[in-house]
C-alpha cells in the first residue's frame, strides 16, 4: 500500500509590515493544514528566515510565541530544533493559561466565564462522575470542612482547596477539553479567591464547606439540575466577593 505524504508547506517570505504575526499565521496555517505533522522538525533558523526573509530575531520572537502558544516545542542540543508539538490538554491548559496571564484577566471577566461554566460542569459532573470522582469530591469536602472552621488554618490554605474542588468537578465531567479549561484558569482562580478578605470567625468560612456538600450531594444523586444550580450560586456568590476586593 503507498504511503501518501502530505505536501510540503509553501512559506513566502514575510510582509515587511506585521512580519512577525505573518510568520506565525503561517506556520499555524501549515500545521493546521497538515502541510507539518505532529512531533516534525520543522526547517533550521537559517533556512526560515531565508524562506520568510526576516532576521533571526524577528523569527525567533515568531517561534517562541507559538511555543508560548503550545504550537511548537522548542528543543536544544545536537538534534534540537523546533517541533509541531503534539496535541495534548496540558498543552490547551498551559496556552490559556498564559493568555490570561498576559491578558492580565480581570476578576470580573473570570467571574463573567466560571459562572455558566462551572454550572455546566456540575450539571455534567452529576451525569457522568464514576465512584473514583465522587470519592475524590468527597475527600476535598472533607478537608474543607475540617479545615474552613479552624481559625488557626490560614485562609489560603483553604483557598487551595476550594481550587481543587473546582479542578475536580471539571475533572468529573469526562470531557478532556472542559478539564484542561479548567486547569487553565486555575492559578487566576486562587489569585481571586485569597485576595477575598476572609478573618478568622467570619460566617464565609463557615459557610464554604455546606455549599460545596450541596454540590456534592446532588452530584452524588445524580441531579444534574440541582449540581447546577447549586454551583451557580456558590460560584456567583464568591465571584461578587472576588470582583469587590479585586484590586
Amino acid at each position: 500500500m503507498t504511503e501518501i505524504t502530505p505536501p510540503s508547506p509553501s512559506f513566502v517570505p514575510a510582509q515587511r509590515v506585521r512580519s512577525f504575526d505573518h510568520i506565525v499565521g503561517q506556520i499555524r496555517d501549515a500545521i493546521a493544514s497538515g502541510g507539518i505533522a505532529p512531533g516534525e522538525r520543522l526547517p533550521s533558523e537559517r533556512d526560515l528566515g531565508a524562506t520568510f526573509g526576516v532576521s533571526r530575531t524577528t523569527l525567533r520572537e515568531a517561534l517562541r510565541a507559538l511555543e508560548a502558544q503550545g504550537v511548537l516545542e522548542i528543543r536544544t542540543g545536537s538534534r534540537g530544533g523546533a517541533f509541531v508539538a503534539e496535541p495534548s490538554s496540558e498543552l490547551v491548559a498551559g496556552a490559556l493559561g498564559n493568555l490570561l496571564r498576559f491578558r492580565s484577566a480581570t476578576a470580573r471577566e473570570l467571574a463573567e466565564f466560571r459562572v455558566p461554566f462551572e454550572a455546566e460542569n456540575a450539571a455534567w459532573a452529576a451525569r457522568r462522575a464514576d465512584p473514583s470522582a465522587l470519592g475524590e469530591l468527597e475527600h476535598i469536602v472533607g478537608d474543607v470542612t475540617a479545615l474552613a472552621q479552624d481559625d488557626a488554618v490560614p485562609w489560603a490554605d483553604v483557598a487551595v482547596l476550594e481550587v481543587r474542588f473546582h479542578d475536580a468537578v471539571a475533572r468529573a465531567t469526562g470531557n478532556s477539553v472542559r478539564a484542561a479549561i479548567m486547569s487553565a484558569i486555575l492559578d487566576a482562580l486562587q489569585r481571586a479567591f485569597i485576595a477575598v478578605p476572609v478573618p478568622p470567625g467570619s460566617p464565609l468560612r463557615d459557610e464554604l464547606a455546606p455549599e460545596l456538600r450541596t454540590i456534592v450531594d446532588a452530584i452524588h444523586a445524580g441531579n444534574d439540575e440541582g449540581a447546577a444550580a447549586a454551583m451557580w450560586a456558590h460560584v456567583s456568590r464568591w465571584s461578587e466577593l472576588e470582583v469587590a476586593h479585586s484590586s
